[in-house]
């Protein structure tokens, strides 16, 4: 119990600095002392080179907007595809949808797998090739899984209906 204490209280700094992004700061050894030096990030391009010529040549002809901001968003929303734009509007308003979908699909698919299992149970009990199931109990048990199975895809039924529904509103307001 002692050597499992000790080998856990080893590995656990170890485990805890793989949750640790690493630094840009680098100790550089100088023979006075040992001083920490800032390495330059590397320059991240906010859109590709070919768009960033097309929109500077593109600027020269649009002398009719009246204020920088109004050009900078006008660059910024060409930067996206509609369709991704309306994606992207239609996930920020609702985040965890993706999220319910899948535990509703995991969800019913464990009870229906549940209830095949409990099914067999009950065909093996009426056929007479087990004694020890009592029926009372195993139909409320089919009953319970099979209900969860409907109630599941409902759920996923309507909350697709939900996201087309909203899809259409993103695409009316776009």
């Amino acid at each position: 119990m002692k050597r499992a204490a000790a080998l856990l209280l080893l590995l656990l700094p170890l485990a805890a600095t793989a949750f640790v992004t690493p630094s840009r700061k680098t100790k550089v050894q100088s023979p006075s002392s040992s001083t920490v030096v800032q390495q330059p990030r590397p320059p991240v391009l906010s859109r590709p080179l070919s768009s960033r010529l097309q929109s500077s040549s593109n600027d020269d002809d649009d002398d009719d907007e009246s204020t920088p901001t109004t050009s900078r968003r006008k660059r910024r929303n060409a930067g996206l595809d509609p369709e991704m734009r309306s994606k992207l509007l239609s996930e920020s308003i609702a985040p965890w949808r993706t999220v319910r979908l899948f535990l509703y699909a995991s969800a019913g698919s464990g009870a229906l797998i549940g209830g095949l299992i409990t099914l067999s149970g009950v065909a093996a009990a009426l056929s007479g090739a087990r004694t020890d199931i009592d029926l009372d109990t195993e139909y409320v048990n089919l009953l319970i899984d099979f209900g969860a199975v409907v109630a599941f895809a409902l759920f996923f039924k309507l909350d697709i209906d939900k996201a087309a529904e909203l899809n259409e509103n993103v695409a009316k307001k776009l």
